[in-house]
């Protein structure tokens, strides 16, 4: 069998070629899958922006819902707690008054139509700037 032929200067540039030819294909191959590949991340890239956007949005939307909810519920607050609905000094005089008198703390609730917690809470300041009522002292009822 004759080998000579490997040795031909023709076979070696024909292998040459084809090798060349080979890797030419496979660089323009790879070339075009990078292209493809940057062009979808490119795409998400540009989703995800939008997407990000609309997120911050709506985020920007719910705090200003909450700060307006924050504002009407301080506002409600505000309205609750008007002089109208607290004790005014008149309601105090005449709870002390009575309470001087003798009568519960239920009865002095019930006669001027305050919430039972805040006439306690007077008698109990009462009583801590002087612990028992002149009327207790005297024996006056």
């Amino acid at each position: 069998m004759d080998l000579n032929w490997i040795t031909s200067p023709l076979v070696l540039y024909g292998l040459l070629a084809a090798g060349l030819g080979f890797s030419l294909a496979l660089f323009i191959s790879v070339k075009r899958e990078v292209t493809s590949l940057r062009l979808q991340l490119h795409r998400q890239q540009s989703a995800y922006a939008s997407d990000l956007e609309t997120h911050r949005a709506s985020l920007e939307q719910l705090r200003l819902a909450l700060l307006d909810a924050e504002r009407i519920y301080s506002e409600s607050d505000n309205v609750v707690q008007m002089p109208h609905t607290s004790m005014n000094l008149n309601k105090r005089s005449q709870a002390l008054r009575m309470y001087r008198r003798g009568q519960t703390a239920q009865e002095i609730s019930e006669a001027l139509h305050l919430p039972a917690s805040e006439v306690d809470l007077l008698l109990k300041i009462q009583s801590a700037a002087a612990p028992t009522p002149p009327a207790q002292k005297s024996g006056l009822a």
